[in-house]
């Protein structure tokens, strides 16, 4: 998907995804994995959500 924005004397042209339920675990993954803030429970507690989020785990491959 590209987002085409109007700006003076131009346009921006920006490529976009839109992101799944699976790539924002893998999202959360990675950002749990690059924590060095001290925030990797925030990140565990936000996968295990999105993880519920997932209708019918089984078939999900």
């Amino acid at each position: 998907m590209v987002q085409l924005h109007a700006i003076m004397g131009g346009l921006d042209v920006r490529p976009t995804t839109d992101a799944d339920l699976l790539g924002a675990l893998i999202l959360k993954s990675a950002a749990y994995q690059a924590d060095h803030a001290g925030y990797g429970d925030r990140h565990l507690y936000d996968a295990a959500m999105l993880a519920s989020l997932i209708s019918d785990p089984d078939a999900e491959t």
